[in-house]
């Protein structure tokens, strides 16, 4: 696959390419890729350890700190506009940073809602727990016992990296959505986005 080195985002394939903003994207104030092509990612914001992006039909998240109610509610607020744009259906990826501390009883409940409000719309929901140990067991038990009374819905799958991420979603993307990605370009897409939350 090209890639563009003269891109501003640099190591991405041409047709996906995005900067990291110079300050954080907040509500508001979203970030557009200048590719000129329908194929750019969008960082709609980073801040308070989330990231949110989208590229094509896929929403991107990468939470490198605690799920507060205000965090999940910046979720909701981005999340209800993109899946009205997207009547074939949306895939999300989570990627959750190694140690992130996992949220509180009334943030699950809370998370566990808005799965349910946005059910219906998923095709695919894929997350990627970085690190292993005692804190990433913790972390797949609470991810399952978030997504069990609806998971029949959607397909999920846990990965413990982004290449393993990019290998799962395509197929099954492609097979709710009828929206073809590469592996090659998810990959890279979801590098970049992850970079943007260091």
């Amino acid at each position: 696959m090209a890639l563009s080195p003269t891109s501003r985002g640099a190591g991405l394939p041409s047709n996906a390419a995005a900067t990291k903003p110079a300050t954080p994207a907040h509500d508001g104030e979203r970030r557009t890729a200048s590719s000129g092509e329908s194929r750019q990612i969008d960082v709609l914001h980073n801040a308070n350890g989330l990231v949110i992006a989208t590229w094509k039909n896929v929403a991107i998240h990468v939470w490198t700190a605690e799920a507060t109610r205000a965090l999940v509610d910046t979720l909701d607020q981005h999340s209800a506009p993109f899946t009205r744009a997207h009547p074939e259906r949306v895939s999300s990826i989570h990627i959750i940073g190694k140690n992130a501390p996992l949220p509180s009883a009334d943030v699950r409940e809370q998370l566990q809602q808005l799965t349910k409000r946005y059910a219906s719309h998923i095709a695919a929901l894929c997350h990627v727990v970085e690190g292993s140990g005692f804190w990433a067991s913790a972390l797949h038990g609470f991810l399952t016992g978030l997504h069990w009374l609806i998971r029949g819905s959607f397909q999920l799958k846990t990965c413990a990296d982004i290449e393993s991420a990019a290998r799962w979603v395509p197929s099954h993307h492609l097979r709710e959505t009828h929206v073809a990605i590469g592996i090659n370009e998810l990959e890279e897409v979801l590098r970049h986005v992850r970079r943007l939350a260091d």
